[in-house]
């Protein structure tokens, strides 16, 4: 027979093996959900904005991808004091027309836009946009990730 002394430290000694398993595991089941994940972030691209003004008041804004495709869901262009002069989507000014180019065609609204490493999409905003010679264009992916780049006339 065993004494109890025995029996308790066969207890503690199970009781700490049970222990360990369940860390493995839960390493194991961590590893699984977001080593995927951390992959993706990883490999995740980046977004060059390029532009230039058309006339007084509009813009060719280029969004380009590098290093693997990239999602934008929303543009936000500034004046250069900060102040938000538009966002796509959003309702843009009286007078102001909006085209989107992309490798599916041309658009006259805005939609999540998925561009692919090498390609582009260019945001064409004419008429009286509001737009002056200098802007900040901020493009935002679904994780909240942004891009950003300066156009000057």
């Amino acid at each position: 027979m065993v004494d109890r002394a025995r029996a308790g430290e066969l207890g503690n000694m199970l009781w700490l093996i049970v222990g360990v398993v369940v860390v493995v595991i839960g390493l194991v089941i961590a590893f699984l959900v977001y080593g995927p994940m951390s992959r993706t972030v990883a490999n995740m691209g980046t977004v060059t904005i390029s532009g230039n003004l058309i006339g007084t008041q509009g813009a060719n804004i280029q969004l380009t991808a590098s290093g693997g495709t990239v999602t934008i869901t929303s543009v936000t262009i500034y004046d250069p004091s900060g102040n938000k002069l538009l966002a796509l989507p959003g309702t843009l000014p009286t007078g102001c027309s909006l085209t989107i180019y992309n490798s599916s065609g041309s658009f006259t609204s805005w939609g999540r836009q998925v561009i692919n490493p090498g390609s582009a999409v260019t945001i064409q905003l004419t008429g009286t946009c509001g737009l002056g010679s200098a802007y900040e264009v901020i493009a935002t992916s679904p994780s909240g990730k942004s891009f950003t780049g300066y156009i000057n006339g």
